[in-house]
């Protein structure tokens, strides 16, 4: 019988290798299988996560982030793509934009985050999925979202400069910093013509900097 589900370690991450040729609710059942089973030796870890050798939509997705979350103590910090370079630098962003364990220390939250919806936390806030117009972020420390940021973001709300926001694809119209605001004309459209490049804003002599993540800008942010 073929393998329903295959689970590889890498570093700093896992991979889920899914069988394309069965029917979507039996992956499921042996997702949550084979996380009940293996919760012991992943322990808390904290992850980056790959599903490879099957498309999945959204809710899928969703689905069997549940699935595992639900049936062990991994901390999925977010998943990627099987594109090797992709992954190199996402991973780099990861280690040194949450670098130790005091500053990895936050909220998780997992879902798209609404209209009139407020997430507010004394600690890191990240977002497995979209902020919508609408919606507002509120942070003493940094804002990490893994999809794409319409709404009002607001790191280091308690006057902390050194904080920064991350999304996978920056749209929003209003970001701050401590007491750096950033307001956007979305007919010009401050973040430029290209989506789907993930930015980063931080605060810079009293101004917010947008800039795409490079391994260079990683490296000499002033932060």
């Amino acid at each position: 019988m073929k393998n329903l589900v295959m689970i590889k370690s890498f570093h700093d991450g896992i991979s889920v290798i899914i069988n394309p040729e069965i029917p979507f609710q039996d992956i499921y059942l042996e997702v949550a299988k084979k996380f009940r089973e293996s919760a012991k030796f992943f322990g808390d870890a904290k992850v980056v996560l790959s599903f490879e050798g099957r498309e999945l939509d959204q809710a899928e997705e969703d689905l069997l982030l549940n699935a595992i979350t639900e049936n062990s103590s991994i901390q999925v910090l977010c998943l990627i793509a099987t594109d090797e370079d992709k992954n190199k630098l996402f991973i780099k962003a990861k280690n040194q934009l949450v670098h130790n364990e005091e500053d990895s220390t936050g909220q998780y939250y997992k879902g798209t985050l609404r209209a009139g919806q407020v997430l507010e936390s004394d600690n890191n806030i990240i977002i497995l999925g979209d902020v919508n117009p609408g919606a507002n972020v509120i942070s003493n420390g940094n804002i990490i979202v893994l999809g794409t940021l319409y709404g009002h973001a607001h790191a280091g709300a308690s006057g902390n400069q050194k904080t920064f926001i991350v999304s996978l694809d920056m749209q929003s119209n209003k970001i701050q910093i401590a007491d750096c605001e950033e307001i956007v004309n979305m007919k010009t459209n401050r973040w430029g013509k290209t989506k789907n490049v993930p930015k980063i804003a931080y605060a810079k002599e009293g101004d917010i900097c947008i800039d795409a993540i490079t391994k260079e800008l990683l490296g000499n942010l002033p932060l």
